[in-house]
């Protein structure tokens, strides 16, 4: 049999690597069966002030190593993605979503499960301030632009708002903690002052339910006719009109009757449209009521 467990110490056959006691995987063979010289390799730093983690990468293998560069209380995590997609790595035989590595000088390989050398991959490498705290500082590049990165040290830093700050370092808490040593502010009042707060919730106004026999003065709620007032504002400009239309058109029918007399008084015609005076005249007085209610109302105008 090609593998075998033993009950005392874990025996290893046909390249195959335990995980753990009575478990075990297969590594990526292909990846492992060269070495790579990390000392020369190109790396891709983080982007804070002096750079705590980097990320190298081999495009012999499509291994990576991330390392730990300071001790700032910082972890470095680096992760693989390819058409939008995270790939899951390699490490000591495990898969996982990102690699990580704590403490200066400390580093961490992992290898890309069936690497292909002509594919793109997106590579990045973050700090955070521990295993629960967002990624931040990140900087990013890809295979095939290697080692060219997208983004300087001290990038973060050079955002404008405070906002694109803070989602740039990996949140308030660490913002706050980097930003007191700039502008001296109190760590616990900056976390105040930048906290996301949630918008007050308008409570509507309470009243008891009216009945249909209550007076509208005395129990009705008042100062709610905005639903009114949608349908009554666009209105306003036709009384408007017609109100002007009305009383020109007044106006204009007692200048015509008068003409007419004027020029028809030789011939003593001036009997005939004196009843068309009168008829104008009614008509003048019918339409003053309907402008009396419309001048009120546009007045008080009471939606």
């Amino acid at each position: 049999m090609a593998d075998r467990i033993s009950a005392g110490p874990v025996q290893v056959t046909a390249g195959v690597v335990p995980a753990a006691q009575g478990r075990v995987t297969t590594p990526d063979l292909a990846a492992l069966k060269y070495s790579v010289d990390w000392d020369n390799a190109k790396k891709m730093p983080t982007v804070d002030t002096d750079p705590g983690g980097k990320l190298q990468w081999d495009p012999k293998t499509g291994r990576i190593r991330i390392c730990d560069s300071n001790t700032d209380g910082h972890l470095v995590r680096g992760m693989v993605s390819t058409d939008g997609h995270a790939v899951k790595l390699s490490v000591l035989g495990h898969l996982v979503d990102f690699v990580r590595r704590g403490g200066k000088g400390h580093c961490r390989e992992a290898a890309i499960p069936d690497y292909k050398p002509t594919k793109k991959y997106e590579l990045k490498v973050c700090l955070a301030r521990s295993d629960t705290s967002p990624d931040g500082y990140c900087n990013t590049s890809n295979t095939s632009e290697w080692p060219k990165v997208d983004h300087k040290n001290n990038y973060c830093w050079s955002l404008k708002t405070d906002q694109e700050k803070i989602d740039c370092v990996g949140g308030v808490q660490e913002f706050c903690h980097q930003w007191q040593h700039v502008d001296s502010m109190f760590p616990k009042q900056c976390v105040a002052d930048h906290t996301k707060k949630s918008p007050a919730v308008l409570k509507p106004p309470a009243w008891d339910e009216p009945a249909l026999t209550d007076r509208p003065d005395a129990k009705l709620p008042r100062g709610h006719a905005d639903g009114a007032s949608r349908v009554a504002q666009p209105l306003n400009p036709l009384l408007r009109w017609l109100v002007w239309t009305a009383l020109g058109a007044c106006v204009l029918g007692v200048v015509m009757v008068g003409g007419n007399m004027a020029l028809k008084h030789r011939r003593s015609e001036s009997g005939a449209h004196a009843a068309e005076l009168g008829w104008v005249m009614i008509a003048c007085v019918v339409a003053g009521s309907g402008l009396a209610i419309a001048f009120i109302s546009l007045l008080l105008n009471p939606l």
